[in-house]
């Protein structure tokens, strides 16, 4: 899509997010300047992680990160679902 950032869950969703490393692939914030490199996930750290940045955002144009996602209604994530990837993360982003 357009407006992905270059994320692609086509064939590979787990290294699309984490990279081949499991480090954490860089996130492209093509809306925002947030001054600083972002990560699409940071295992053990969900707080600096670019995917629940854009989730928490409740914002079409924060200044730093662009708008939040969903993109038709920024913010409006099922919360127990935002909290099962906050989980995931904070527990090291496995692949298992």
């Amino acid at each position: 899509a357009l407006n992905s950032g270059g994320l692609d869950f086509s064939t590979d969703a787990y290294h699309a997010l984490l990279g081949e490393d499991g480090g954490g692939a860089p996130a492209e914030n093509i809306a925002g300047d947030a001054g600083r490199p972002l990560l699409r996930v940071v295992p053990g750290d969900p707080a600096n992680s670019f995917l629940v940045i854009k989730l928490t955002t409740h914002s079409s144009s924060d200044p730093r990160y662009g708008s939040g996602m969903p993109l038709a209604a920024p913010g409006s994530m099922c919360p127990s679902a935002l909290r099962t990837i906050e989980e995931w993360i904070d527990a090291g982003a496995r692949n298992d």
